[in-house]
């Protein structure tokens, strides 16, 4: 009888996380300036720092709207707990890995607002869609009129390729709702009962929650938010790096091309704030604008803090006062709820 291959239970998706971070951070301090770095850092200019928090609070704002649109399908829900849900969820992604924080999100407002988990993670999946070909737009434009590398049009078609997949998946869906669920009957014939019952029942919840494009208004408005949100997180980021004293004059294209590079980073498993692919995304696209990889690590840094600080802070203050538990959290969020 063959043995069962078995790895150590210290290998898991958080030391390779953890693993692809350090990687990371190897390639950032390779051949780093200490001490540059530290000037550009006391080079900032503090009065930068409250409205870059501002105009990206407003960025959530607008992605709570349009999340309460994607929900809408399973119930109409306030903008509150929407708002709520939407903090926890984005703080959990930054101090978990695995982008555990979509689970959390699944969990609160399944939870509190009496729909299913996988409905809403459905409609979690439909958002991300949406930012992907967003972001892929926005390459495409940059690559086309301004940044022709071979290597960037090899990304961008990958990219293009998965999120309009993505979106093809959630038209089909939204259109024919009565056709999937027949189409997954017949699938699953093959499972045995208990389990062909369970996971039908998941699977159409989740498909309700996909069911987004109910018309050419609703899709309208999911497409113009997704694009103010980025708007927002662009002139966030450009504020943050006005208040740096650089000698190189830094370009809104230069921005615009870093927003798309760390909006993938992300998608980069790492370790808790999404060290290492965060920062590194900053010196690559920085590097367009002449930036020192000393100085470009500097606005990483105050932009991680700026940006994310507040967020985990309003995160933690949310799931203390709903009394919910980082360590319980992710057991539950894996489970459905009828």
């Amino acid at each position: 009888m063959q043995k069962e291959l078995t790895f150590p239970k210290w290998i898991n998706h958080k030391t390779f996380g953890i693993f692809i971070s350090i990687l990371f951070l190897i390639l950032i301090f390779y051949n780093i300036n200490i001490n540059q770095f530290i000037s550009s850092i006391k080079s900032f200019n503090i009065k930068y720092a409250l409205p870059a928090i501002i105009i990206y609070a407003l960025s959530y704002i607008i992605r709570t709207f349009r999340w309460r649109q994607l929900l809408s399908v399973s119930k109409k829900i306030s903008f509150l707990g929407v708002l709520k849900a939407l903090y926890i969820g984005y703080m959990a992604n930054t101090l978990l890995p695995a982008r555990m924080g979509e689970l959390y999100r699944a969990h609160i407002i399944g939870t509190e607002q009496k729909i299913t988990r996988s409905g809403a993670l459905g409609s979690i999946v439909a958002e991300r869609i949406f930012d992907g070909l967003t972001l892929v737009s926005l390459m495409i434009i940059l690559i086309m009129f301004f940044y022709k590398s071979p290597l960037l049009v090899h990304i961008c078609i990958v990219t293009s390729l998965i999120f309009l997949t993505g979106l093809a998946v959630i038209v089909f869906i939204s259109r024919s709702e009565n056709l999937n669920y027949s189409f997954i009957t017949g699938i699953l014939k093959a499972l045995p009962e208990f389990l062909q019952n369970k996971i039908e029942k998941i699977l159409k919840s989740f498909i309700v929650g996909l069911g987004v494009i109910t018309s050419f208004r609703s899709l309208l408005f999911i497409v113009f938010t997704s694009i103010c949100a980025w708007f927002l997180e662009w002139t966030t980021i450009f504020c943050i790096i006005s208040g740096f004293d650089i000698p190189t004059k830094v370009t809104p294209l230069t921005v615009a091309f870093l927003i798309v590079l760390v909006a993938f980073s992300t998608m980069i498993p790492s370790g808790p704030a999404f060290i290492g692919p965060y920062q590194y995304a900053f010196i690559l696209a920085l590097d367009l604008s002449a930036v020192p990889k000393d100085t470009a690590l500097a606005i990483a840094i105050a932009t991680q803090f700026i940006m994310i600080g507040p967020v985990v802070l309003i995160g933690l203050i949310l799931s203390w006062h709903s009394h919910l538990s980082l360590k319980e959290l992710p057991e539950e969020s894996q489970s459905e709820t009828t």
